[in-house]
């Protein structure tokens, strides 16, 4: 059976300057794997457009859940490239709803906790963010959730 591991993390206004090493804890993570396992992320900027180039360049396969159409249409030229070359290289595309909202964005993350064996959260321990959502939805599940510290 595929494992699946869903990421989650912080969008880059709330990273530190400089992330190299968050980048490269993830790496490791990602690495480490089971052989023939699936990553399950949100397709947004930040640490899930690092685990997609992460993905594509280990061969890992990936599932991009979308929150809605439209997610990236006010995002900055380069962002909506980045999402772009996510969803082109995604195994598999869901978009989970058909409007943007706020309930689209923690609804995305429950249906990715609710496919996912595991987590990997790039998190600041923060407890009102759409990251500390992911992990408590994946805590609830009773499904283990490795934390890179911010």
């Amino acid at each position: 059976m595929q494992m699946k591991c869903m990421i989650t993390g912080h969008r880059p206004e709330k990273l530190p300057q400089d992330v190299s090493l968050l980048k490269l804890k993830l790496l490791e993570e990602l690495t480490s794997l089971p052989a023939g396992s699936c990553v399950l992320l949100g397709a947004a900027r930040g640490v899930d457009t690092w685990a997609a180039r992460i993905c594509e360049r280990y061969g890992i396969p990936y599932e991009a859940y979308v929150p809605f159409k439209g997610v990236d249409s006010r995002w900055s030229e380069n962002d909506r490239l980045a999402f772009q070359r996510t969803c082109f290289y995604a195994d598999h595309i869901k978009v989970c709803y058909d409007s943007p909202s706020k309930d689209a964005f923690l609804g995305r993350n429950r249906m990715m906790a609710e496919d996912a064996d595991c987590g990997i959260a790039v998190w600041d321990g923060e407890f009102r963010s759409g990251t500390a959502a992911a992990v408590r939805a994946l805590q609830k599940l009773e499904k283990p959730v490795t934390v890179i510290s911010v």
